[in-house]
């Protein structure tokens, strides 16, 4: 069973001083505890973390700097964060630990990837849960509930896994995923959950879960898949990103027409708002009374739930990529854009896009064009 308290979350940083204002803004919702490398002298401090957070810079070391052992000397915090698996992986540690990299330098750790879009990439690369950027005083609000949002998903996982009971295991992370059992378009969810590969077969007594936790940060929150963000239930509906979100965030009729199909399992708060997209289609078929694949019966239907939308005057509108990776605010048609492979972008996640314009424009982007598609620039 997971556990119901607060979570823990220990802070690693050599200016101490400087993650006080991190422990300020998560408040009494964990139990925050800083220390300086130096200082972590009891393992338990780390069996008891449900996530350490370690600062990347580590200049202020003293007996670090002292020593002449090169192997007593981890230069920054990822260096030091495998020193920190390495203990949070004994097997005496009964309960999972999240580790997760703190800098305003994530361009040193991307190895020349767009940086903070791919910090899912980066914490991939380098064995780590997450890489999060620190944040300037507005957004310093957005790091507090993402660090929490991580610490808390830790905190839920079961201590141990029927890994000799596939049923019993791909139960489990349905509890997880919180997949609505009694909703009619349950078994489509968890057969597209299925294609997108969930690590059901690698989890076992010493990853204490972690293999969940690391799939859903690093290969489905980041992409199209199973889960919609907001650009891709505007495309679906056909309206304007905008327009969509302006909608959404307010308490409105189509909010509350979207609400029993919104994600609500582990880190549902990670990355922004996530719909299942088997629980969209099922109501889109329901309002539409089985005309949903009709853009302009839906839109038409879609907007009695929220007047004020706008529509897209587009005969396919395709969700475009930038040169950093990011989804382009204003969409445009199919016949406007090509096809792109970014580096690790998964085979189960929806077609990855970027326009022509931007194509032409932007080297890096230019590289990514599928071979199909070049003709097209």
């Amino acid at each position: 069973m997971p556990r119901k308290n607060r979570p823990h979350i220990l802070i690693v940083d050599d200016k101490p001083d400087e993650a006080r204002a991190r422990k300020t803004e998560i408040g009494d919702r964990a139990r925050v505890e800083i220390a300086h490398p130096q200082d972590l002298t009891d393992k338990s401090q780390i069996n008891k973390a449900d996530l350490i957070l370690v600062d990347y810079r580590l200049e202020d070391w003293q007996e670090r700097d002292s020593t002449r052992a090169l192997c007593l000397k981890p230069t920054n915090g990822l260096a030091l964060a495998s020193i920190l698996r390495a203990h949070a992986d004994d097997k005496e540690n009964s309960s999972p630990t999240a580790i997760a990299i703190l800098t305003a330098h994530l361009k040193e750790l991307s190895g020349g990837l767009p940086p903070e879009p791919r910090a899912h990439a980066i914490a991939r690369a380098h064995n780590l849960e997450w890489a999060f950027s620190k944040a300037n005083s507005q957004r310093e609000t957005l790091l507090a509930q993402q660090v929490l949002s991580l610490a808390s998903a830790v905190r839920k996982l079961p201590l141990s896994w029927p890994i000799d009971n596939p049923k019993k295991s791909e139960e489990q992370v349905q509890e997880l995923l919180l997949v609505p059992k009694n909703a009619v378009w349950f078994a489509r969810a968890w057969e597209e959950i299925q294609d997108c590969y969930p690590p059901l077969h690698e989890l076992s007594e010493w990853s204490h879960g972690l293999a969940i936790l690391r799939w859903l940060l690093h290969r489905i929150l980041p992409y199209p898949c199973f889960l919609w963000d907001s650009f891709q239930l505007a495309a679906r509906l056909r309206v304007t990103h905008d327009s969509l979100e302006q909608v959404m965030i307010k308490d409105s009729k189509l909010s509350r027409l979207f609400k029993d199909v919104r994600y609500q399992g582990i880190l549902s708060d990670f990355l922004g708002t996530r719909w299942w997209r088997a629980g969209v289609e099922s109501i889109l078929w329901q309002v539409t009374e089985g005309e949903s694949f009709d853009p302009q019966e839906t839109f038409a239907v879609i907007k009695n739930y929220a007047p004020k939308l706008k529509a897209l005057n587009l005969t396919q509108p395709v969700i475009c990529l930038d040169s950093d990776y990011q989804p382009v605010n204003k969409f445009v048609d199919i016949s406007e854009a090509v096809r792109v492979q970014p580096d690790g972008w998964p085979p189960y996640a929806d077609q990855a896009w970027t326009t022509i314009e931007m194509a032409r424009q932007e080297r890096r982007l230019k590289a990514l064009v599928l071979r199909q598609d070049l003709s097209k620039l």
